[in-house]
């Protein structure tokens, strides 16, 4: 038993299994997985699932409202960035954008879903929601910023050392720079980290919504009412899936320079696509879920393939 146990512990029981699976039989709960055996860890589970989707889902809210509302209630000026990512550079909310970051690679990581390729499946999008957080996009990303924002300032051939009054050196250093994309630049390829690790993360939420989420178990099937359910849980992670496709793409053609010119600079459209895709990953982790009295999501299900009634089911 310990010998077992011990196997079950190890790398090799988790990396032995393939985190990406596509047939029908896609990511089936193992009746040995303790995180879904028990039924107390499965309920930490989806907990975890649940609170997940809550930050994934109002963090781009946030940045919005905050870039909208902060200077007409008195706060700093907060700039509406062409991109979610450069809210990196704001005093106090790029604090919250790479908290909430953190949080969600950080959840990811402790994620153990209903079996071994899915938990690999989350801890490797885990992986790139770090990246995203750790390594910060290039460029102001704002062509109006009037208020006080976070900077990058390599003092190594400044003249900076031993000059008491170091808030004057520092000044001088700026206003000398040149390049004010340096002052926008953790070390000369963070941006490219840094787009590498949003786009395989967003195609990682997507193969959640569209592949994990969406798989039929055994206990899917064994009632009517089950079956039910699961249907209207995967009409919504379809209509998710569809809409992270969609805009997955057109980042793709944006980046590609494959639009018209003039749509890329519609209205923040980075901003744009980034917040849909999180708010649908949010949407559908918070269905995924369906904690304490969380019931809402899955009963409006209902109304979408055409059920109109307004019975409450066990989560």
């Amino acid at each position: 038993m310990n010998n077992q146990n011990k196997q079950k512990g190890s790398r090799l029981y988790y990396w032995g299994v393939n985190p990406f699976q596509f047939s029908k039989n896609r990511y089936q709960p193992e009746p040995d997985y303790i995180y879904y055996d028990n039924s107390h860890l499965w309920s930490q589970q989806k907990r975890s699932a649940f609170l997940i989707g809550i930050v994934a889902f109002m963090l781009p809210i946030l940045m919005f409202l905050a870039s909208q509302l902060s200077k007409p209630l008195g706060g700093m000026d907060v700039c509406f960035h062409e991109s979610l990512s450069h809210f990196y550079y704001e005093q106090f909310w790029g604090e919250v954008f790479v908290g909430s970051l953190v949080f969600v690679g950080l959840y990811l990581f402790t994620y153990q879903g209903q079996c071994r390729a899915e938990a690999n499946l989350a801890t490797i999008t885990g992986v790139f929601a770090l990246g995203i957080a750790l390594f910060p996009t290039s460029g102001m990303g704002c062509e109006t910023a009037t208020g006080e924002l976070r900077l990058f300032v390599d003092f190594t051939n400044s003249g900076c050392n031993g000059i008491k009054d170091v808030m004057t050196c520092v000044l001088n250093h700026v206003q000398n720079i040149k390049d004010v994309d340096a002052l926008f630049l953790q070390f000369p390829s963070s941006g490219t980290v840094h787009l590498i690790s949003a786009f395989i993360f967003m195609f990682c939420l997507l193969l959640h919504i569209a592949f994990v989420f969406t798989r039929w178990t055994k206990e899917d099937q064994s009632t009517e009412h089950n079956r039910q359910m699961k249907r209207r849980r995967n009409k919504l992670y379809k209509i998710l899936s569809a809409i992270i496709s969609a805009t997955f793409i057109w980042a793709i053609l944006a980046r590609l320079n494959l639009l018209p010119s003039f749509i890329p600079n519609l209205f923040n459209f980075t901003f744009i696509i980034e917040a849909i895709i999180l708010i649908s990953f949010g949407i559908g982790w918070m269905l995924k879920g369906r904690f304490g009295t969380f019931h809402f999501i899955e009963i409006m299900g209902g109304y979408f393939m055409g059920e109109h009634e307004t019975k409450r089911f066990k989560a």
